[in-house]
Formats: C-alpha cells, sequence, structure tokens
C-alpha cells in the first residue's frame, strides 16, 4: 500500500467530487460532505473556474459509461508536476516519451468522449493552486489500514498485487485499474469512512476487478457478483463482523436495486463465474 496519495488523483477526485449528475449514476463520485469541507478553506466553489466547469461537466458526463472511463484520467500521471508539463497540450498530442501511462491514454482518447476529458484536464489544472491550500491529511490511521488490508488478503486475493492508495475526496468510495485502487482516506474526527469502511471497500474493489477479469459482464452484474463472492468468502473468516457492518451501510440502489447479495440472485452467468472463482481460491 502507498504511504503518500497520488496528487494527479487526488485532483482529479476532487473535482469530480464536486459534479452534481442530472440523474443518479453508479459511476458518480458526487460528494457534498467534501464539498461542505472544501468550501469551509477555500470558500464558494461557484466563485472560482471550477463552478462554471462542474455545471458543464454535469451536461456532458450525462451516462454511467461516459463518467467511468472519463474518470481513469486519475491514472494517467503519476503526479502534478508530470501532468502540469503537458497543461497546454492536448491529450490527442501528447508527447508518448513523456512521463505517462500509455494505456491510459488510449483508452481517454476515445472520440465520443475526449472533450469531457480535455475540459477535466483544463479544471484540474486551474483548480490544483486552490487544491494546495486545503490542509494536509492527517495520514496516521493509514499504518493500521495497512495490517488490516493483510487479513482480508484470503477473500480478497488481488489484494495481495494490488497498491491501495487513500483519497480524501473519494469518502465512502473505491476506484480501480489494473493494480491500483483508491478508497476514501480513513480520517479520525472527519467526515471521511472509519477504517473498517475503507479495508472493506477496498477489498470489494479488488473483488470487482477479480470477476471483470474472470468474464467481462455488464457493469451492474458485475458488482453484484463481487458483492455475492466476497460475501461467500467472508462467512466464517475472523473479519466476517466487520463484513456485515460495511454490507448494511451500502445503499443497495446504487447497484440496480438489487434484491439481495446471495449468489441465489445472481444471473445464471454471474453464478458461475462467482462458483468458479471459489473454487479456484478453495
Amino acid at each position: 500500500m502507498s504511504a503518500v496519495p497520488t496528487k494527479y488523483a487526488d485532483l482529479v477526485f476532487h473535482v469530480l467530487a464536486h459534479v452534481s449528475p442530472r440523474a443518479p449514476l453508479n459511476a458518480s463520485l458526487y460528494n457534498p460532505k467534501y464539498i461542505e469541507f472544501c468550501h469551509s478553506f477555500l470558500g464558494d466553489a461557484r466563485e472560482r473556474a471550477l463552478g462554471e466547469d462542474v455545471r458543464t461537466l454535469a451536461q456532458m458526463l450525462s451516462n454511467h459509461e461516459i463518467l467511468a472511463r472519463v474518470q481513469t484520467l486519475a491514472w494517467l500521471f503519476d503526479s502534478a508536476e508530470d501532468a502540469a508539463r503537458f497543461d497546454e497540450c492536448e491529450l490527442a498530442a501528447l508527447n508518448r516519451k513523456g512521463t505517462f501511462r500509455s494505456d491510459v491514454h488510449a483508452h481517454l482518447c476515445r472520440a465520443e468522449h475526449l472533450a469531457a476529458v480535455e475540459l477535466l484536464r483544463c479544471a484540474v489544472a486551474l483548480e490544483a493552486e486552490h487544491h494546495e491550500r486545503l490542509p494536509v491529511e492527517n495520514r496516521t490511521s493509514e499504518a493500521q489500514l495497512r495490517e488490516e488490508l493483510l487479513s482480508f488478503h484470503s477473500v480478497a486475493p488481488r489484494l495481495r498485487e494490488t497498491t491501495v492508495t487513500c483519497i480524501r475526496a473519494l469518502g465512502s468510495r473505491g476506484r480501480a485499474l489494473s493494480n491500483s485502487i483508491f478508497v476514501g482516506l480513513p480520517e479520525p474526527g472527519s467526515h471521511a469512512p472509519g477504517i473498517e469502511h475503507a479495508v472493506l471497500q477496498a477489498a470489494h474493489e479488488a473483488t470487482v476487478q477479480e470477476v471483470s477479469r474472470a468474464r467481462w459482464m455488464p457493469f451492474l452484474e458485475t458488482e453484484h457478483a463481487a458483492l455475492a463472492l466476497l460475501q461467500k468468502r467472508m462467512l466464517g473468516h475472523q473479519k466476517e463482523a466487520v463484513h456485515q457492518r460495511w454490507l448494511q451501510s451500502l445503499n443497495l440502489s446504487q447497484f440496480g436495486g438489487i434484491s439481495g447479495i446471495c449468489v441465489e440472485h445472481l444471473s445464471e452467468e454471474a453464478a458461475r463465474v462467482v462458483e468458479t472463482l471459489l473454487h479456484q481460491s478453495a
């Protein structure tokens, strides 16, 4: 697990936390509590360029697929400094010898959402100086988080090969790409979730990746399968009660209003994936 956040990802998620979707979207990172936190240090976002940018982004990011794809910008650069070198360069024209991930670059350069990515890049660049004024995160909980994650390797095996990084703007959410997972920062006394939630969110994101690698399925079906797989593996585990508390904190409507997360509620295809992965990890 990384000891420090990826600064560029922190900036991207900071902007996206301010984007209020025009309709409920599974991929939304809108975070009113985080906005309130930022307001106390930075003032009203509507009085900065960010205000107009997020209003336009809300119109452009109108469905789950485009919003999920645009979020991968968080993984394009290793640092805000690397990103700043390309602020004046269009995404499609980036020098391939630059310091950025070429696989993410190719993913972002799809014509149907390129304009939204470019606007998000612009919003991030303009907001960077304001973001710097936020107080430094209290990261004393991260050592405990790293220790807690070890006990979940048996139930979420991809955690063994994944870097988990905390990002304050994510709140109770998590996001993952390749071998990297971002979860909300478990900061005592803040709006952020506790360590229990952050650990389970990381385990869930790792399980989603495991299911996705086993078989492509639509987003909600993949999420449902991952919830069911992790639930099965947590039976009898020393942290089973912790997992149950995490499940109870979820708003199942964000997963399509599923009636239950057990294998019996899955589609035949998703159930086969879960049973196969259970057998492989037995």
